[in-house]
């Protein structure tokens, strides 16, 4: 549903043929439970408003090219959702938009970020030190945000775009230091196909080998 920012090469991709997926529409904000941690022993953060769904889902991860800021990208991708007759229903920036605002989807003993929301480092398919695992387990800067809800002959797509500076000094990592990074969520309704079946007592039997237990004869 969303073209690419010219001159930026894809270093993660993974999509779900039907899952579920959760939009903030809001920044994230501390969870009432004080107590309560996420897996990587973060305190939590969710929104106030947010839109729970399910259908097809693609994650997409570019780098971007040199010298171009994570507002500039940001805002392309916004006008494409516009010219597509979509409709932009949350933006933030930086520390505006909740959580920790210099972690991707690694790191824990503090506040989760926007970016764990969506994904956390465990979660990620792509090998260590690849490109893709790179660009999403760094230390970030002047991170931006946006979802948006794209109306479809189906009904409503919903689009998450979040852009930042990748700053982390790891020397396995070093190549994207000061590149833009985009993360792109992309939820598509879709009907859950329905695969239950009734199997026959007679079609299970010829699927298995039964070995009769040899008998132990007491002489």
């Amino acid at each position: 549903l969303l073209k690419r920012y010219e001159g930026s090469f894809i270093v993660s991709y993974e999509k779900s043929a039907y899952t579920d997926f959760v939009v903030p529409l809001s920044p994230l904000k501390p969870s009432a439970d004080e107590a309560e941690r996420d897996q990587n022993n973060n305190k939590v953060f969710r929104p106030d408003k947010l839109v729970e769904l399910e259908g097809a889902l693609t994650r997409i991860v570019y780098v971007l090219p040199e010298e171009r800021s994570p507002l500039e990208v940001l805002r392309n991708y916004e006008d494409v959702v516009k010219q597509s007759g979509g409709e932009i229903e949350f933006e933030c920036k930086q520390q505006e938009c909740g959580g920790d605002p210099k972690r991707a989807s690694s790191g824990g003993g503090s506040s989760m970020s926007l970016v764990q929301f969506f994904v956390y480092d465990s979660q990620i398919k792509d090998k260590k030190y690849s490109n893709g695992r790179c660009a999403l387990t760094s230390r970030i800067d002047d991170q931006r945000y946006f979802s948006a809800r794209l109306p479809q002959p189906n009904g409503d797509a919903y689009v998450t775009v979040h852009t930042f500076t990748k700053v982390d000094d790891r020397n396995d990592c070093k190549a994207q230091n000061g590149r833009t990074i985009a993360l792109v969520h992309v939820l598509e309704p879709k009907a859950r196909e329905q695969k239950m079946v009734v199997v026959e007592a007679a079609d299970q039997l010829g699927t298995f080998v039964f070995v009769q237990p040899a008998q132990v004869v007491d002489r």
